[in-house]
């Protein structure tokens, strides 16, 4: 009885299953519309839907030829102010690594790019604009930064472009205005640290050349008076002459013309004020008549600093708004995207196609269904 009964339900179960195909065979026409509908559709979005192309590249720090001509400014400031030149190479790229995780340094750059000024052409709103903005800002560049979970070994830098041509020039364009940035933060710095140091010489040898001048007439007068006092003493003393008379090798007696007198003093004690008179009157007249003539003689400091001014100066001259160097260097230039990211155009017909086939089918089993319980209600 039970086998009886299961082969019925097994029989039943396969006319259902015939019936079914039955049924959608018989609505095939619809099953093949909605089939060719959806695939035309997916056909057409496939073909008419943005395109987008995407170039990258991968940067490290600069080589020392790629920023040449900063590096001999900078040695040449070092060598002129006897200081030790920092790690350029390093700071100018972690100065790159900050202008990359800067929002508004992509939005100046994007504001007064090409792409923008085309894709805004016809576009009267400001929100409208706004919005084209914050997509190629956030959306269509992309920053990967290293990772080494991910095996992400430099910073990776992309745009996405409706072309190829275009994704591959604006990230040119990107990657050489944030360069352009780095140097004129950094000519800016170093202009800045050259002319406080011409300032700082200048204010000093200015100083000296005041200075001295006054030092030098103090220095002038005390001698006078010295000397002059000195005079009246030897003359009062009746000191005429000094002589020197070396009476054997390292020893050198001093004779004054004082009849019998018998005087030694040594060289040191002559310099000094309280001994000028022994001079005699003689020199230290000449000396008086000649005091005044005694040149102005700036230390060796006022002139290296002076020439230290004048290497400065002539660094500063040198240095011109037109950037010439790289502050990174490419490990992968941006490169002319071969494969388009999207849309992936067979896939979206296939999919078209399948979604088209199974509503066509649940369509054409609705209308069976729809057909068999009108037959049904019929009396």
């Amino acid at each position: 009885m039970e086998n009886t009964t299961a082969s019925i339900t097994n029989n039943s179960d396969e006319i259902d299953l015939i019936e079914l195909l039955l049924n959608i065979w018989q609505k095939k026409w619809w099953v093949i519309l909605f089939t060719v509908i959806f695939a035309g559709a997916g056909v057409l979005y496939a073909l008419y839907t943005k395109e987008q192309w995407t170039s990258k590249a991968e940067i490290i720090a600069p080589r020392d030829y790629e920023i040449a001509n900063v590096l001999q400014a900078h040695l040449a400031y070092a060598r002129i102010t006897d200081s030790k030149p920092d790690d350029l190479n390093t700071r100018l790229y972690n100065s790159l690594m900050t202008e990359l995780r800067s929002v508004n340094s992509r939005v100046d750059f994007f504001k007064q790019s090409a792409l923008y000024q085309r894709l805004t052409a016809d576009i009267q709103t400001e929100a409208g604009k706004q919005g084209i903005l914050r997509n190629l800002v956030n959306e269509q560049t992309t920053i990967t930064w290293p990772d080494k979970k991910k095996e992400i070994d430099y910073p990776t830098i992309a745009f996405s472009a409706e072309r190829p041509e275009e994704a591959k020039s604006t990230l040119e364009a990107y990657m050489r205005y944030l360069n352009n940035s780095v140097f004129e933060l950094e000519r800016d710095g170093f202009l800045l640290e050259v002319n406080n140091d011409i300032s700082g010489l200048e204010f000093s040898l200015a100083r000296m050349e005041e200075r001295l001048p006054l030092s030098r007439e103090i220095r002038l007068e005390t001698q006078q008076k010295n000397l002059e006092r000195a005079l009246s003493t030897a003359k009062a003393a009746g000191i005429k002459e000094f002589a020197k008379t070396q009476i054997s090798e390292g020893i050198i007696v001093p004779e004054l013309s004082l009849g019998e007198a018998d005087i030694q003093l040594a060289d040191n004690q002559l310099s000094d004020n309280n001994f000028l008179f022994l001079m005699g009157e003689k020199y230290l007249q000449a000396q008086i008549d000649n005091v005044d003539k005694i040149p102005l003689i700036f230390p060796a400091d006022y002139h290296f600093k002076k020439t230290q001014l004048t290497q400065l100066k002539s660094l500063l001259s040198e240095q011109t708004a037109e950037i010439q160097d790289q502050s990174f260097h490419y490990q992968s230039a941006p490169y002319l995207p071969l494969k388009r990211d999207k849309p992936k155009r067979a896939l979206i017909v296939l999919i078209a196609t399948l979604l088209g086939g199974m509503i066509g089918v649940i369509m054409a089993l609705l209308m069976s269904a729809l057909e068999l319980r009108k037959k049904r209600t019929k009396p």
